[in-house]
């Protein structure tokens, strides 16, 4: 069951998880362990450790496209140019300045407006949703987190490096 469970991961990255092929492998999984034989009194327990989301790879909005001076506002690596962003077009991490934390989370508030939320990273710290976060965690988490809403992407653009064309992404 388990290479099952990750040729269903991948497959709704590829079409989705709303495509009747990703049910129909759901339904695969499910016959798997219907037919698997178990010692008497094994408890099967089925989890997930991530909702999923569908999106519209070309309805992706790019950040450093709708907004073409945001990379000014960033931090600088060894060569000069803005770090890159962590995480995905669903939970997009930016490395921004911290003179300019405030003004990139209500400037992409603005723009992503009905798309997504803009958060200081701060903020869900104090709210508890990274509980005691480590250094390296922080470092890795930057200092703003842009969050879509369900169905949306917003991602950072360079052909060759940094793309969304998938239609099913982590929730």
């Amino acid at each position: 069951a388990h290479v099952y469970l990750d040729e269903l991961d991948s497959l709704m990255h590829a079409v989705g998880p709303d495509d009747p092929l990703v049910e129909a492998g759901a339904g695969l999984v499910l016959d798997a362990l219907a037919g698997a034989t178990f010692p008497p009194g094994t408890l099967v327990l089925l989890t997930a450790d991530h909702g999923m989301s569908p999106v519209d790879p070309a309805g992706t909005v790019y950040v450093n496209e709708l907004w073409p001076g945001l990379a000014e506002r960033l931090e600088t690596g060894a060569d000069g140019k803005p770090l890159a962003p962590a995480g995905s077009c669903r939970d997009l991490f930016l490395h921004v300045r911290e003179e300019h934390v405030d003004e990139v989370c209500a400037g992409l508030g603005e723009r992503l407006d009905g798309v997504a939320d803009v958060v200081p990273v701060d903020q869900l710290v104090s709210e508890g949703i990274f509980a005691g976060p480590s250094r390296r965690l922080r470092e890795r988490l930057a200092n703003v987190v842009v969050l879509p809403r369900h169905g949306d992407a917003v991602y950072w653009h360079e052909p060759g490096r940094f793309v969304q064309q998938l239609h099913g992404q982590h929730g």
